[in-house]
């Protein structure tokens, strides 16, 4: 594999999350992209806090994954309630050999 510093340098490796409400439910789709020219191993964090009317609630996921050179790969995918006027934090970050190599963070809505 290529040095996690070339990795990360070279914005080869890009943290993806997709979020969107499907029958009431927020779907969240959490994906890497290995634009590298190797197969490699990742690790990855995803961490999810929704803060609205019924209170704090924190979903944290974590896992290993294969990517071939040039594959995207889908890490997860999460249903959660959804009631108007939720504020979701959402958080992906990969990481190869122990180093952080990309990460993506949005808020929904």
């Amino acid at each position: 594999m290529k040095d996690v510093k070339e990795l990360k340098s070279s914005k080869r490796i890009i943290a993806h999350i997709e979020a969107f409400l499907k029958n009431g439910a927020l779907l969240v789709l959490n994906s890497l992209e290995n634009r590298s020219t190797c197969n490699a191993e990742f690790a990855y964090t995803f961490n999810c806090a929704c803060t609205g009317r019924s209170g704090t609630m924190v979903n944290r996921q974590s896992g290993k994954a294969m990517a071939a050179a040039g594959q995207k790969r889908i890490l997860s995918k999460t249903a959660l309630s959804f009631i108007p006027g939720d504020q979701y934090c959402i958080d992906l970050v990969i990481f190869s050999q122990g180093e952080q190599i990309a990460e993506h963070s949005l808020s929904f809505p």
